[in-house]
């Protein structure tokens, strides 16, 4: 096939149409999950996880938002929440797109796994063409480490390789498991973070970056680092009794009379379910289709008109396009985890010490773990530091002592 038959192959795929605005608009009853790694099987819904919603919509060309942080648990959804951004801006306005996650493994992994059944799920296989041409490869658009299609491009690398550092111009950043990595390179170059959203300067305020994780441990997360330079948002539900609006706490104080709370009988845990700190209602994990509605109502004024749950920022900062989510497991979607098994989880964590807590927090929780006891900082230990010589020790400095053994002139006595 000359360039002329490949023009016209594929000139029936130019866009007619002007992009969809909003992405959670985009992927609504079009991408297909799949039956062997989704635990919901089915054309995407919002609503399944509608805390995504405005998440991905700040990443829509047609927002003001330049970054997005998420500092969240495991099993909320958040890497198909992402996934979606990506195919959009692969697809419907097709861009230079780079991909960073903790490892090249995962990188991989991702590439040829999640990202491959997507696109095809998407009906868009046949939009991934080979561009480029490899010596000592097959010419093929879809490759381990990018993906060619009409427009655009995607790059998966893993954060802290040397390509990393050398990324030409890019439009939309998309960094993964950003705890995962160590902040400073080893290069010297700095925050790996900020040298690569230094390739979006190009694109001024039409650049996109989106940086989510699990954290790690308090000090040394740099997730935890970027959600508190942010807005650091809560997602709301309003109670289904009182129609109050809630955030839901997983590590609200046992001795409180709202939060988490469980029956028991004979030590085993029977039910979990939240207390609402506005009317002492129990709110129960089958209720969330009923908050999560994009119609809420409430048994306690049921004509008054509620809006849907929604993300509300706790923190003024300077730019307010620079805006961070905070979750935890008591948010994720019905059938995945669900208040009792948050439940059963913390309290086995703190029972179990502090190694159960730390996976805990960063598996459940979605906050830093907070080391018990007073061991010294990194910034601490950089303040109290003397700027001693190189090759020297504090002793090597001292004045060397006398003993009576020199005369000034520096002879032996008798």
């Amino acid at each position: 096939m000359n360039d002329i038959e490949f023009l016209q192959s594929v000139n029936h795929k130019i866009p007619k149409k002007r992009p969809v605005k909003l992405i959670s608009d985009y992927v609504e009853g079009r991408r297909i999950m799949p039956v062997d790694g989704s635990p919901f099987p089915s054309p995407w819904r919002n609503s399944v996880t509608p805390y995504g919603i405005e998440i991905q919509n700040c990443l829509s060309p047609y927002s003001p938002v330049h970054t997005v942080v998420v500092k969240k648990p495991r099993k909320v959804g958040m890497t198909a929440i992402m996934d979606n951004v990506v195919l959009y801006w692969l697809f419907e306005v097709p861009s230079k797109v780079l991909y960073s996650t903790s490892s090249q493994d995962l990188a991989e992994e991702w590439s040829m796994g999640e990202l491959e059944e997507a696109i095809t799920s998407m009906g868009m296989r046949d939009r991934v063409v080979a561009k480029s041409y490899n010596a000592k490869a097959h010419r093929s658009g879809s490759q381990t480490k990018f993906k060619e299609v009409i427009g655009g491009r995607i790059d998966i690398i893993s954060a802290s390789a040397m390509t990393a550092k050398r990324q030409k111009n890019i439009r939309i950043l998309i960094c993964d498991e950003v705890s995962g990595t160590k902040k400073l390179l080893a290069s010297g170059e700095g925050d790996w973070t900020k040298v690569l959203s230094g390739h979006t300067a190009s694109f001024g305020s039409r650049a996109k970056r989106a940086f989510f994780s699990s954290p790690t441990v308090e000090g040394e997360c740099l997730i935890s680092e970027m959600y508190e330079e942010g807005t650091q948002e809560q997602f709301l539900i309003p109670c289904p009794y009182c129609g109050e609006y809630i955030f839901l706490d997983l590590m609200a104080d046992p001795g409180e009379k709202w939060g988490l709370k469980a029956d028991t009988q004979g030590g085993v845990v029977k039910q979990a379910y939240y207390v609402c700190p506005s009317c002492n209602e129990p709110i129960f994990d089958h209720q969330k289709k009923d908050f999560y509605s994009y119609h809420p109502a409430c048994k306690k004024h049921p004509k008054k008109e509620l809006k849907p749950a929604y993300w509300k920022a706790t923190k003024t900062i300077a730019d307010p396009y620079y805006r961070s989510f905070g979750l935890n497991s008591l948010y994720a979607p019905l059938g995945m985890v669900s208040f009792t098994q948050a439940y059963n989880e913390r309290a086995k964590a703190q029972a179990g010490g502090p190694d159960a807590m730390r996976s805990f927090m960063n598996l459940f929780a979605g906050e830093a773990f907070k080391e018990v006891g007073e061991g010294l900082h990194i910034k601490d230990f950089n303040t109290l530091r003397d700027n001693w010589p190189m090759w020297t020790s504090p002793l090597s400095l001292l004045p060397e002592p006398d003993h009576g053994l020199r005369r000034a002139s520096g002879k032996r006595n008798g």
